[in-house]
C-alpha cells in the first residue's frame, strides 16, 4: 500500500505526502499490518506455528488480540467517516479486508456498530467495490 501511494500520487489511494493524513495512512497501514493481521495470522497458521497440542491456546489467544482491537477500533471510529481524512485510501480498504476476515472465525466480530459502519461505507466506495470486483 506503502507503495502504491507513492507510485500514484493525486489519487485516492493515500492523502498527499508529507500532509498530516499521509501520517495517519502510515499509521492505519502499519497498525493493521502489526496487529489484526498479525493475529489473524496465528488464528488460521496455527498448526503451522507450534505443535498440535498447543493450537486451540494459540488461537484463543489471537481471538482474545482481535476482540481487544476490535474494542480499540470501534473508539477510534467513534464520529469518523474515513480513517486517514474526509476521503476513503487504501488504508480504509486494508480494514475492510481484515474486518471481513473475522467472517472466517466462528462466533468473532471486530467491534460493533461503528467499525460495521465503516465497512460498509467503505465496501461501498465506488473504487473499493471495482476493485473486488477485479480482485474476484
Amino acid at each position: 500500500l506503502e507503495h502504491l501511494a507513492d507510485r500514484f500520487p493525486g489519487t485516492d489511494v493515500a492523502p498527499p505526502a508529507g500532509s498530516p493524513e499521509r501520517v495517519r495512512f502510515h499509521f492505519w497501514v502499519a497498525w493493521i499490518s502489526n496487529n489484526p493481521m498479525a493475529a489473524f495470522y496465528r488464528w488460521f497458521k496455527a498448526d503451522a506455528m507450534i505443535d498440535a497440542a498447543h493450537v486451540e491456546a494459540l488461537q484463543a489467544g489471537a481471538i482474545r488480540n482481535l476482540e481487544g482491537q476490535g474494542r480499540w477500533l470501534e473508539e477510534q471510529l467513534a464520529g469518523r467517516e474515513w480513517l486517514c481524512g474526509d476521503r476513503c485510501t487504501a488504508a480504509d480498504a486494508f480494514l475492510l479486508e481484515m474486518v471481513g476476515w473475522a467472517g472466517f472465525v466462528e462466533g468473532l466480530v471486530l467491534g460493533g456498530p461503528n467499525v460495521a459502519a465503516h465497512a460498509a461505507r467503505t465496501a461501498a466506495h465506488p473504487a473499493v467495490a471495482r476493485a473486488r470486483v477485479d480482485e474476484d
